[in-house]
């Protein structure tokens, strides 16, 4: 007992020392003192939660049930690993059929004990709340549909299909579901936090083996909205719709959406005031996050939180084989759960090194938006910037600046910090209970996170500006193959003087990466004449060393030649990215019932480095008017 109140103790003066700041050089400290705090708590860990298939109290059948919706989901496999795998909230009735019997949460807003506080357990079934009608479809995303073996027609011409994207009624067969999670939240542990608005209508698994969850945003109340409503409203479904789909497109990890509705017959109240309401139907191979770990820990529930990490382990992050083969065994000799912990670091690396590539800001990176599979998630006050301003803070909620553009690399080393807390039991026992062991092991695993995230933001920057291309072979230039050696210069000598210079001029990164992709040798030589961006300012002198170190682009007396070299670079440069003002444009249509604004938007975002036409250019790729170049969000959605 006397380690686990260690442990929250330790929790709770870690959350209060890192309330404004992210420091990168006790984030390692940090993980090893916290698998050093909780070494006894896995020696004693409190019971698991009951298990689904514990018996419960039934609900009340005397509500009518939804009806069930056939076709084309229908037609999809059902597999709902989550569900049948780990433990259901004991409230939920055993063996509950949400075709027969209404929903554990019925809505009652009188009655907020519905609302779970304390769940012991690792998601809670639900429904969604039937819409108003009238439901419009927005839009549906073409190649996240083909995710799931679906055509848009089909979906399109499909009452019941709609029915389901909107939230009327479960899929025959699955019965919905939404996570419980915890999470640190602007540095300060919040407790208990769970889907508040977003509902799991199935587990689909493909011919291949893929899964996808398929999640309704704003579906109404779960067991984990404490005092919200369970809504969202059209601005934000926009947003997340159409950024979600923009940054797959892009090449950075992300969830998908398959869908947009509009429900303006429902009205949801928000800071601006009554606003129409929307579903987003998104998915993920598992939206699990560091929160669900988090979740756990808290609860002292070690058990808990092992069959999680197995479950994830088992079924994202070991290739090959059956489940049972995957349990068995480790994915390296190192210990399966400091493994898994080494591959979600390196993931998250990748990812916010994706963000700084392309100036992508989230805004909110609390623990609890921190996606277990290295995914981008939860899309809120994002913004892909105009002008290139490290210091730039895209959430007006983020008064101290904790998730600026410049610190989200540290926040992400920070929020690993407390993955490793919350893993602290798995990893000391699988160290033999040799605390000291599994400190340093741990420490290391976080200490490789920055060389792997700057390794990564390197090669993507390198591939931007043209230094570094497929097919021919990376050195220093002077024949000696020296890879490594070269990607440090190139850092050094013209990355970050770029990024720097950028910055002062307040230039655009999208679109000063894009004119580069089209400036000839010839250009580069006289970059003011050739109108190259920024030539008089504050590119003047970079555009010196960048032409010299193109004129030797490859090594081994194999120069890459221009036409490989902007080739190359127009397939990794955007002409198209989701600007605040391009959204707020496409809101605003949407909202006097105008949808074809959305789905003009998304056609150019899927394809964001072709020229597309001169309507789309003059409709969609243009630099923000000064009016609207400084547009921000809130987390009010």
């Amino acid at each position: 007992m006397a380690a686990s109140s260690t442990a929250l103790a330790l929790a709770s003066a870690t959350t209060s020392a890192a309330t404004t700041t992210v420091a990168t050089t006790t984030t390692a400290a940090a993980a090893a003192a916290a698998v050093a705090a909780t070494a006894a708590a896995s020696t004693h860990p409190t019971s698991s939660a009951s298990s689904s298939s514990s018996s419960s109290s039934s609900s009340s059948s005397s509500s009518s049930s939804p009806p069930s919706l056939p076709h084309p989901f229908s037609r999809l496999r059902i597999t709902n690993s989550l569900t049948r795998t780990l433990t259901a909230d004991p409230a939920t009735p055993s063996g509950w059929d949400p075709l027969r019997a209404p929903s554990p949460s019925a809505r009652d807003p009188q009655d907020h004990t519905t609302r779970r506080r304390h769940v012991a357990a690792h998601y809670s079934f639900t429904l969604p709340e039937p819409p108003p009608a009238p439901a419009a479809l927005v839009a549906v995303s073409a190649p996240a549909a083909a995710l799931l073996g679906l055509k848009v027609d089909e979906i399109e011409r499909s009452e019941d299909a709609v029915g389901v994207l909107a939230g009327k009624g479960p899929i025959e067969g699955s019965a919905p579901w939404s996570l419980a999670y915890a999470g640190f939240q602007f540095g300060q542990f919040a407790g208990q936090l769970g889907d508040g608005r977003a509902i799991s209508l199935a587990e689909f698994t493909n011919t291949d083996g893929t899964r996808w969850d398929l999640q309704l945003k704003g579906a109404g109340e779960t067991p984990y909205s404490r005092f919200a409503d369970g809504y969202a409203v059209l601005r934000s479904s926009v947003r997340e719709f159409l950024c979600s789909e923009a940054m797959h497109h892009l090449g950075v990890p992300t969830t998908r959406a398959l869908s947009l509705v509009a429900l303006p017959s429902r009205k949801v109240y928000r800071e601006y005031g009554a606003e129409p309401g929307a579903v987003v139907a998104r998915m993920a191979p598992s939206w699990i996050r560091f929160g669900c770990f988090e979740h756990c820990f808290y609860r002292r529930d070690v058990a808990g939180l092992r069959m999680l990490a197995d479950y994830t382990i088992d079924n994202f992050f070991t290739a090959g084989g059956s489940a049972k083969e995957k349990a068995k065994a480790p994915l390296t000799e190192e210990g399966r759960y400091l493994k898994f912990y080494r591959e979600v670091v390196r993931r998250t690396a990748v990812m916010i090194a994706e963000w700084q590539a392309i100036g992508f800001c989230h805004g909110v990176m609390n623990t609890d938006n921190m996606s277990i599979l290295g995914l981008t998630l939860d899309y809120g006050p994002f913004e892909i910037m105009n002008d290139y301003d490290p210091d730039n803070i895209c959430n007006h909620s983020d008064e101290l600046g904790r998730y600026s553009f410049k610190a989200q690399p540290l926040v992400g080393q920070w929020n690993l910090s407390k993955l490793a807390m919350a893993l602290s039991p798995l990893l000391v026992a699988e160290c033999g209970d040799d605390t000291e062991r599994a400190s340093e092991a741990a420490t290391r695993v976080l200490e490789g996170y920055m060389p792997a995230f700057r390794a990564h933001f390197a090669a993507r920057m390198r591939r931007k500006l043209g230094l570094l291309v497929d097919g021919y072979p990376d050195g220093d230039g002077d024949g000696d193959g020296d890879a490594d050696e070269r990607t440090e210069r190139d850092v050094t000598e013209i990355v970050h003087p770029f990024l720097s210079a950028l910055a002062s001029a307040r230039g655009d990164l999208t679109a000063t990466l894009r004119a580069l992709s089209s400036a000839t040798d010839a250009d580069l030589a006289d970059p003011v004449a050739a109108g190259l961006p920024h030539a008089r300012g504050g590119l003047g002198e970079w555009y010196a060393a960048y032409a010299a170190r193109v004129a030797v682009a490859g090594s081994g007396g194999c120069r890459v030649p221009e036409a490989a070299r902007l080739a190359s670079m127009r397939a990794c440069n955007p002409k198209y990215v989701l600007r605040n003002h391009l959204a707020q444009r496409a809101i605003e249509a949407a909202e006097r019932g105008e949808y074809e604004a959305v789905r003009g938007l998304l056609r150019v975002l899927q394809r964001p480095f072709e020229e597309g036409s001169a309507e789309e250019t003059a409709e969609w790729g243009g630099l923000p008017p000064a009016e609207l170049k400084d547009l921000k969000c809130s987390c009010s959605s």
